[in-house]
């Protein structure tokens, strides 16, 4: 898990899950890891840890963002390496590659939270995102 003056990939499956009109916020939501039980798992594990990146911003070094976890890193590269060839990473990308990067914190408040098993039926849609 990153340190509390990290970003990492818990607070990105948090931004993923309070995406308007997203498949992948929908689908998050309806397998029972909507943004408030999200909030509360993330709040759970490590206090402070689901702050707005607006706040977390603030706290460390003021004006500058903090550093970015090694787990969220290896989750953007693996995302990025799916997307191979597109102009953007999609939401489902990212969130195959937080439920693919092993010891990854969303893949862990993930699978607290059920959601593995539950989003089986939904994962044509999230594919279909890329």
């Amino acid at each position: 898990m990153p340190t509390p003056a990290q970003v990492g990939s818990e607070h990105l499956l948090l931004s993923l899950a309070l995406q308007r009109d997203s498949d992948v916020a929908s689908v998050l939501s309806k397998c029972g890891a909507g943004p408030e039980a999200l909030r509360r798992r993330l709040e759970a594990a490590a206090p402070g840890a689901s702050l707005s990146p607006l706040e977390r911003m603030l706290r460390p070094k003021p004006g500058l963002p903090p550093p970015m976890a090694q787990e969220m890193q290896r989750v953007i590269l693996r995302a990025a390496a799916a997307a191979a060839g597109a102009d953007t990473i999609s939401a489902g990308a990212l969130l195959l590659a937080s439920f693919s990067e092993p010891g990854c914190s969303a893949r862990a408040a993930l699978e607290q939270l059920g959601v593995p098993q539950a989003v089986r039926p939904f994962w044509p849609q999230i594919l279909a995102s890329f």
